[in-house]
């Protein structure tokens, strides 16, 4: 106390003043530690305070938890689109190769040729490289799909761990503030 005055005196304060407060402080605080019904009522308001703490870890975790799910929904739809939009790429596709093959059809009789040499090669080439395409484009939109499907089931996961993890937080409040009131004498 006397190191308080001395410093509150170096900065200017009145030393006198300084004292006289902290004995007032003093008697009160020793009046308000004796008093139990002051004790009881410090014990409702912590209690009060511990479930509310308790209760808003809860939602937010909660909260937290929804987002993810939501993302997780985001992600399915994403992976469907993908898989629509490979079948879409897969119907231009072969739209281009019936143009390919109807062109060499026309292209083989106006050049003479009988269904034989370059025209009917061509056509087969056409066909070999469509199919290629046409496969790469439906694997790439399934390994697509198959990653937003993936990251869809972890944040569904991590949703659930997000709940879990929010009531494990406002269970160790809720012992942590028994605890205490254990330790004052209080059960």
């Amino acid at each position: 106390m006397e190191a308080v005055v001395s410093m509150f005196s170096a900065m200017g304060g009145d030393a006198v003043l300084l004292e006289t407060g902290a004995a007032v402080v003093g008697d009160v605080a020793g009046t308000v530690v004796a008093s139990p019904g002051f004790i009881a009522a410090g014990d409702v308001i912590s209690g009060t305070f511990t479930a509310a703490s308790a209760l808003a870890t809860i939602k937010s975790a909660n909260m937290s938890a929804a987002a993810r799910e939501s993302s997780a929904l985001f992600e399915e739809f994403n992976a469907k689109q993908d898989l629509l939009e490979g079948r879409r790429e897969g119907i231009v596709l072969k739209e281009e190769l019936n143009a390919v093959l109807a062109r060499n059809r026309v292209a083989g009789p106006a050049s003479g040729l009988r269904g034989s040499g370059n025209v009917t090669q061509a056509s087969l080439d056409a066909i070999k490289e469509g199919d290629f395409q046409l496969d790469l484009t439906r694997q790439g939109a399934i390994i697509r799909a198959g990653g937003r499907s993936a990251q869809a089931r972890a944040d569904t996961r991590e949703a659930g761990a997000m709940r879990v993890a929010g009531m494990a937080d406002a269970a160790g409040l809720v012992v942590s503030a028994m605890g205490r009131s254990s330790r004052r004498g209080k059960v």
